[in-house]
C-alpha cells in the first residue's frame, strides 16, 4: 500500500509539473516507444489487437461511437467501479459481445511511456485525449477502493470505487 500511496503522489505531482501541457499529449523522442502502433493490429471495426498480448481492445471509451476514418464520437460513459462492470459485460464493439473492464496489469500494458499528457498511444485509441483516469478490473486489499489508472501519467493507483471514470473494453482474442 505504501508504494502504492508513492506512487500516487508522485503521479499527481507531476501532474502538476505539467500543468500547462496539461490534456495535450507529449512524447520524448529520446525514450524508447513502449506501445507503437506497430504493436496493434487495426481491424477498423473499432477493435484492434495487442500483437504482444493477443488481448483485443476498444479503441474507442466505452459509450463512445467509433467513425471511419478511425476518430471516436459522443461522450464516454463515467460510471462506479461496480458500474463499469456491468456495462462493459453488456457491450457490443466490432461484433464481439464478450467485453470487460481490463486489469490493471492489462491496461498498464498498453501504456505509452514516452508520453504524458496521455500515455496511451492516440494513434489506436483516440478516445482516451483528454480523460485522466481510467477504471480497471482489480480491487485493492482496501474495502472500498479499486486501481485506476492516471493514464495523464502512466501510473495505476488506489480509488474509491463510487468514483465515475470512464473505461476501455477489453477481450480474449
Amino acid at each position: 500500500m505504501k508504494g502504492s500511496i508513492k506512487k500516487v503522489g508522485l503521479a499527481l505531482g507531476l501532474m502538476l509539473m505539467t500543468a500547462g501541457a496539461y490534456g495535450q499529449q507529449s512524447c520524448n523522442a529520446n525514450i524508447t516507444a513502449t506501445a507503437p502502433d506497430a504493436d496493434f493490429e487495426v481491424h477498423g471495426d473499432g477493435t484492434v489487437t495487442d500483437t504482444d498480448t493477443g488481448l483485443m481492445w476498444s479503441v474507442c471509451l466505452a459509450g463512445q461511437t467509433h467513425m471511419l476514418g478511425g476518430t471516436c464520437d459522443g461522450a464516454a460513459f463515467e460510471e462506479s467501479w461496480e458500474q463499469a462492470h456491468l456495462t462493459a459485460s453488456g457491450e457490443s464493439v466490432g461484433g464481439y459481445s464478450d467485453w470487460r473492464l481490463p486489469n490493471v496489469n492489462e491496461l498498464v500494458s498498453i501504456l505509452e511511456l514516452q508520453c504524458e499528457g496521455s500515455a496511451l498511444n492516440e494513434n489506436i485509441f483516440p478516445g482516451v485525449a483528454g480523460n485522466t483516469v481510467l477504471w480497471t478490473s482489480t480491487p485493492t486489499t482496501q474495502d472500498g477502493l479499486a486501481n485506476s489508472v492516471f493514464i495523464d501519467v502512466g501510473v495505476p493507483g488506489p480509488d474509491a470505487m463510487m468514483a465515475m471514470y470512464p473505461f476501455l473494453l477489453v477481450r480474449e482474442n
